[in-house]
């Protein structure tokens, strides 16, 4: 398989998105035994994983265009789309200190902020349409910083204004 993306629960299990085999792997390193789970989706692509602090293991599918909630405990999973139709191959995940999780939307452009309570989408394009973003964190403000890998410029998104800029980086040539 191909694995794309890896978080580690409470309990030291890791979790391991295999993009090629549409599943998502838990070893436990205690027994080095594997446990695989199978979106509904066939072909989706699982992307991004991210365990939240409930527990709960979210991911993306990047070919479906949705985000996946995995419960660990009884296996199920449960799909969203955004109501205006699947998200452009999501690929990133992070969560803020408000349980939202922040999704980026590699060829959307653009990032989006899912609620998990609310099950709710609000989606913030990217000031330049060939940004590509990817990895994301937040600072100590609640801003989203993204990259953007085709662009020599990192994203800020200020989502309570929903304003956002972008911050030059000094290169010799772009990507």
């Amino acid at each position: 398989g191909l694995p794309v993306s890896i978080d580690i629960d409470f309990n030291d299990n890791v979790w391991i998105t295999l993009l090629d085999k549409n599943t998502i792997v838990k070893f436990m390193p205690s027994s080095e035994k594997f446990e695989t789970f199978m979106p509904p989706t066939e072909d989706s692509q699982p992307s991004a994983v991210l365990v939240d602090s409930f527990g709960t293991v979210w991911f993306t599918e990047a070919a479906a265009g949705k985000i996946t909630k995995l419960d660990p405990e009884t296996g199920s999973i449960e799909e969203f789309v955004p109501p205006t139709g699947p998200m452009a191959e999501p690929f990133s995940l992070l969560m803020d200190e408000d349980r939202n999780i922040w999704i980026g939307e590699h060829i959307g452009p653009k990032v989006t902020r899912f609620d998990p309570t609310l099950h709710t989408f609000t989606s913030f394009p990217a000031l330049d349409k060939k940004a590509l973003p990817y990895g994301m964190t937040i600072d100590k403000f609640g801003n989203v910083w993204f990259a953007q890998h085709v662009t020599d410029n990192i994203g800020v998104l200020n989502p309570d204004r929903g304003n956002m800029i972008q911050v030059p980086v000094p290169t010799q040539t772009s990507f």
